[in-house]
């Protein structure tokens, strides 16, 4: 068999390149990117939203935060969520592994991390895998533990199929459905958030990926590290919301086990600590990322 040609080596290699750099673009996390009025010298805080999320959530915090603090601020979609792209797996290790992409992709070699909920997580994943990226770690209202939520979540995931079923146009309708299963306006609310019209179609349909998400919720509960004897020593903070039950008392060895310096504190919120007192997790996040202290 003969060798290739040199010109159809080079044309393969061409094609292999672009392949490469269609993947790498197709799962890129998709991010939007808050530069402040000035420059201090705070690193850029990268913001991970929690299930159901997307960046848009965080929208008038990263705003706000990087304005505050002069710095970058960069909230993503993870995989599955918002306007990334969709992918069968879904787990802390694959989102670590996008997360980690991203920073490197866009140079980010120094950046404080916030994670809420799932996100959360995912924030604390990276940090025990890639502690030399973090300058420092924020978990909202999530636990290094397993609390196995599957139940809750995959009845919201089941409303969200009879939506799409039902070919909704407008989120009324839609609200009608959900509200059959789920008693919680807000909860609903946000849901609702995910439900979009494709450019040129008049049906709703939800941008969340949720047949991966259904198939991946007993995951999502999990924590990897569990027995790995793995820390992160850096500057971590653990913000609870005192009404929703994720971080407890009971919880708090377990935080100081894998993030031995970290700091707990609460404020007086459900599980969306960041959106029911904006300005108080705000001024919280400003103090640690500035003194170190909250």
């Amino acid at each position: 068999m003969p060798f290739p040609s040199l010109r159809h080596t080079t044309k393969a290699a061409s094609n292999n390149i672009s392949l490469l750099r269609r993947y790498i673009s197709t799962h890129e996390l998709s991010h939007n990117w808050y530069k402040p009025k000035t420059q201090t010298h705070v690193a850029p805080i990268v913001i991970l939203h929690g299930l159901f999320g997307s960046k848009q959530n965080w929208r008038s915090l990263s705003k706000s935060l990087s304005n505050r603090l002069g710095t970058d601020v960069i909230p993503v979609d993870l995989r599955n969520h918002g306007e990334s792209f969709h992918h069968p797996v879904h787990d802390y290790p694959a989102m670590a592994a996008d997360l980690n992409e991203f920073l490197r992709s866009h140079q980010l070699d120094n950046v404080n991390l916030i994670g809420h909920s799932m996100g959360g997580k995912v924030a604390m994943h990276y940090a025990l895998s890639h502690p030399e990226r973090l300058d420092h770690l924020i978990v909202v209202d999530m636990s290094p533990t397993n609390r196995n939520l599957t139940s809750e979540f995959g009845s919201y995931i089941k409303a969200m199929h009879q939506v799409e079923k039902a070919n909704v146009k407008n989120q009324s309708e839609a609200d009608k459905i959900l509200a059959e299963s789920i008693n919680s306006l807000p909860i609903r609310q946000f849901i609702l958030t995910n439900l979009k019209k494709a450019p040129g179609e008049s049906i709703m349909k939800f941008r969340i990926n949720l047949q991966a998400l259904e198939q991946s919720l007993e995951k999502l509960w999990e924590f990897p590290y569990e027995g790995t004897g793995k820390t992160y020593d850096g500057p971590a903070l653990f913000i609870a919301g005192a009404r929703a039950g994720y971080i407890t008392q009971s919880t708090h060895p377990v935080i100081k086990t894998y993030f031995p310096n970290a700091e707990i504190t609460s404020l007086d919120t459900g599980h969306w600590v960041h959106s029911e007192k904006p300005d108080d997790f705000v001024s919280l996040v400003t103090s640690f990322l500035t003194t170190g202290q909250h």
